[in-house]
């Protein structure tokens, strides 16, 4: 009688056991993973359409700066600085020597 009670609560955890690993053996998905990852598409999306325009923000800051350093004495006016910083972002974006001249 004690064998038969201790046989049956092996055989009824091994059904328990045998239940729960066919829950395990599907495919889980994690859900806060995947919405990250859904995230991270877009941002990389993002980052490539974005990277030209700061990268060319970031060049003509650095214009800017040295062309207003070398012709603010003779010219004071903002828009001759503006014209000038414009004309030579638009060389250095075809012709990378005018961006290497501006490189820190």
């Amino acid at each position: 009688m004690i064998l038969k009670v201790i046989q049956s609560l092996i055989s009824g955890s091994a059904k328990q056991e045998g239940a729960g690993g066919s829950l395990q053996s599907g495919k889980l998905v994690d859900i806060a993973h995947e919405a990250m990852r859904r995230d991270a598409e877009s941002l990389d999306g993002l980052i490539k359409l974005g990277q030209p325009v700061v990268d060319r923000k970031k060049l003509k800051d650095r214009i800017r700066k040295k062309v207003k350093g070398s012709i603010a004495k003779e010219f004071d006016d903002e828009d001759v600085v503006d014209e000038v910083t414009e004309r030579i972002a638009d060389a250095a974006e075809f012709d990378p020597n005018f961006g290497k001249m501006f490189d820190d």
